[in-house]
C-alpha cells in the first residue's frame, strides 16, 4: 500500500466482468479501499512500467499484487525510515525511536559504534551482541544505532519478541533489513538445558545468523537480490547462551557494556 501511494494516480483501470473489459474513469479515482471490486481489477502506470492486480476474496478481502521489471527502487523509497515491531502474529508499523542519541553515550561505546558502522558498510551480512547488567543501556544502544546509522543506509527494522522469533522469515523482496533481538540470553539459551528443549527458538536463531533459514530455496520467481542482513542482539549475560551462538563466523561483533547509562 506504501508503494501504491507513491505511484498515485494510474493511467488505466479495467475491471474485467461478464465476459467484458469496463474502464473505471481516472478523473474519479480517489483511493483504493474506495474502489468497488466485483472481479479481477487491473491498474497500470506507464511512466513506471508497473501493473497492478486486485483480486477479492473471503469476506470483502482483497489479494493486491504488484509487477513490474524492477520494483526495488520504489519499494527501497516507500519502506525508507521504516521500522517494524512483531509480537507474534501481531506488528506495529511506523518509525523507529531513539531515546538517546549515540553521542550520549560514554566514550567507549561510541568508539565501539564506530566500528559497527565501519562493518556494516564493508559486509553484507553482520551480527552483533552486547551483553551487560540491566540499565547499562544496551536497548537503547541498539535503537539509536538504528535510528541513526541504519535508517540513512535504507535499512528496514524489525524489532522481534519471544513470540514473533519463532515464525519469522526475512521478506527477500527487501534489499537492506536489520533485526533486532533483545534479552537473546532468554531465547538462544543453551540446547543442554531443560528448557531450550521444548523450545525451536535457538534453532531458528542459529538459522537467522547463518542465512540458511530463507536462502535454502530459490525464489521460483527467478528474481535474485543481494540482501544485506544486519542483527543486533542483547543480553544480561552470555552464561546462558547456547555455545553454538558464540561460535566464530555467526557473531562478530561483542561488546560488553558496563556503565550504568539508564
Amino acid at each position: 500500500m506504501r508503494v501504491l501511494k507513491l505511484l498515485g494516480t494510474p493511467d488505466i483501470i479495467t475491471q474485467y466482468y461478464l465476459e467484458r473489459n469496463f474502464y473505471f474513469p481516472i478523473d474519479k479515482f480517489v483511493n483504493w479501499e474506495r474502489l468497488d471490486i466485483i472481479n479481477t481489477v487491473y491498474a497500470y502506470w506507464s511512466k513506471d512500467d508497473v501493473w497492478l492486480q486486485i483480486d477479492p476474496y473471503d469476506r470483502g478481502r482483497r489479494h493486491y499484487s504488484l509487477m513490474g521489471k524492477n520494483l526495488s527502487p520504489l519499494i527501497n523509497k516507500a519502506t525508507y525510515n521504516l521500522a517494524i515491531m512483531l509480537s507474534g502474529y501481531q506488528s506495529r508499523v511506523g518509525k523507529v525511536q531513539n531515546q538517546f542519541k549515540i553521542r550520549t553515550f560514554p566514550e567507549n561505546i561510541q568508539n565501539f559504534t564506530d566500528i559497527v558502522q565501519q562493518t556494516v558498510l564493508n559486509q553484507h551480512q553482520l551480527a552483533v551482541l552486547v551483553h551487560g547488567k540491566p540499565g547499562t543501556g544496551k536497548t537503547a544502544w541498539t535503537q539509536a544505532f538504528a535510528k541513526e546509522v541504519l535508517v540513512s543506509l535504507g535499512f528496514v527494522i524489525f524489532i522481534l519478541d519471544h513470540d514473533a522469533i519463532a515464525n519469522f522469515v526475512p521478506p527477500t523482496y527487501l534489499e537492506r533489513i536489520c533485526i533486532i533481538i533483545n534479552e537473546a540470553d532468554n531465547l538462544a539459551q543453551d540446547r543442554a538445558s531443560e528448557i531450550a528443549q521444548q523450545s525451536n527458538k535457538t534453532e531458528h536463531i542459529l538459522s537467522l545468523l547463518d542465512g540458511t533459514l530463507y536462502q535454502s530455496v530459490a525464489d521460483d520467481s527467478g528474481i535474485q537480490i543481494q540482501q544485506r542482513l544486519v542483527v543486533l542482539m542483547t543480553c544480561n549475560t552470555t552464561e546462558r547462551l547456547d555455545p553454538a551462538m558464540l561460535r566464530r563466523g555467526r557473531v562478530d561483533l561483542i561488546y560488553e557494556f558496563t556503565h550504568l547509562f539508564v
